[in-house]
């Protein structure tokens, strides 16, 4: 866990986790995010065409909602359900 802050240090240090400490170099070689930039969103430049273009609601539908489950998603939901009982 990276604290950038002051405020950010003294909200952690009033949590009860039990933490193993590691050197930065570590953290960097198991988070590649650390190193590197994200990539774009390949949906970002429509994004921003469709934003001064369309409505909230028909650009909310567009981009916003969740897609469908995938068959797998919905077996194993299906498979946890089963499982629990």
């Amino acid at each position: 866990i990276l604290l950038n802050t002051k405020k950010a240090s003294e909200m952690f240090q009033e949590l009860s986790l039990v933490l193993r400490e590691r050197t930065l170099s570590h953290a960097v070689n198991c988070s590649y995010h650390l190193t590197k930039k994200a990539s774009p969103n390949p949906k970002r430049e429509q994004f921003f065409i469709d934003f001064t273009t369309m409505d909230f609601d028909t650009l909310e539908k567009t981009y916003l909602t969740p897609p469908e489950p995938s068959f797998v998603m919905k077996l194993k939901q299906k498979l946890k359900a089963v499982l629990k009982q």
